[in-house]
């Protein structure tokens, strides 16, 4: 069975992004959306430590979902 992890990130007063990445295991899409996750999350971290204020409002408009689906 093939699983998609699909991926769309959501940043204020622009349209949603989105992209999606097919593999071979469960736990293989797991792993990347874990990443993916962690990944957004040092981002927006160190956006809200060197940008300042707005950089921290910025950092709190960033939103992603990510999805693993069997396909």
């Amino acid at each position: 069975m093939k699983y998609l992890l699909l991926v769309t990130v959501f940043m204020g007063g622009q349209p949603p992004q989105s992209y999606q990445v097919q593999f071979s295991s469960a736990e293989a899409c797991q792993n990347a959306r874990n990443a993916v996750l962690a990944d957004i999350d040092r981002m927006k971290a160190q956006q809200a430590r060197e940008g300042g204020q707005a950089g921290a409002l910025l950092a709190m408009q960033k939103t992603v979902t990510a999805v693993c689906a069997a396909q």
